[in-house]
């Protein structure tokens, strides 16, 4: 089913990130990937900085981001690596998906487990804190180019770059809804699903929008 967005607000994030790749939410404040100078950025819900890591030592191509309750998860695209680190930045485990996918693109946490996607196989892989895989669905014919996934109970969102679309997914690989995201902007790449709304990251105007479905 596709369905229109209804786009509530936009909060310019200009000269806050560079390059944003990846949302998640701690409950309360968002945290932001910023690609462009490997930092991870915790906003507020009017898009104030609260506080800057900088992850650049342990990586340069940090991906989508996501988080457990206590730590932040971060996928990063070049070593086929996701990152366990603390509010503070340090790191507290590093695991390789390179046996899994050789392009992750989008990690999320969902129960006691991982969601990433690949954006070249066009896969979801659930997998467990440690790496290892424990199932996978092939999304080829519903999506193409996945570049983040988030969560909404017992189904996955997950953004397309190729598509540009949101597309709402069962954990048994089957359309629920498809939202088209390239009027609001053309290069989606983070999403985060609060119980209410949707909330994106895009990269071409640089901006988190908040939408309701």
């Amino acid at each position: 089913m596709f369905v229109d967005p209804i786009l509530v607000r936009t909060i310019d994030l200009t000269g806050k990130v560079t390059d944003p790749w990846g949302i998640t939410s701690d409950g309360k404040n968002f945290w932001v990937v910023s690609s462009g100078d490997a930092t991870i950025v915790k906003i507020d819900r009017n898009g104030n900085v609260l506080k800057s890591l900088d992850i650049s030592a342990c990586t340069d191509q940090p991906r989508d981001i996501t988080f457990d309750g206590k730590y932040l998860y971060f996928i990063e695209q070049n070593t086929n690596n996701f990152f366990k680190i603390d509010t503070n930045g340090i790191v507290y485990s590093i695991k390789s998906v390179d046996s899994i996918d050789d392009e992750p693109t989008g990690i999320s946490f969902f129960g006691k487990n991982l969601w990433l996607c690949g954006m070249q196989s066009s896969r979801a892989y659930n997998i467990d804190r440690n790496a290892n895989l424990i199932k996978y669905l092939n999304l080829i014919g519903l999506t193409m180019d996945p570049v983040a996934i988030s969560h909404d109970n017992h189904v996955l969102w997950i953004l397309t770059e190729f598509y540009s679309q949101c597309q709402q997914i069962t954990r048994f690989a089957n359309y629920l809804y498809v939202i088209d995201t390239f009027a609001i902007d053309d290069n989606m790449r983070g999403v985060y699903y609060d119980g209410h709304f949707l909330w994106m990251i895009g990269q071409e105007n640089t901006s988190l929008y908040q939408i309701k479905i």
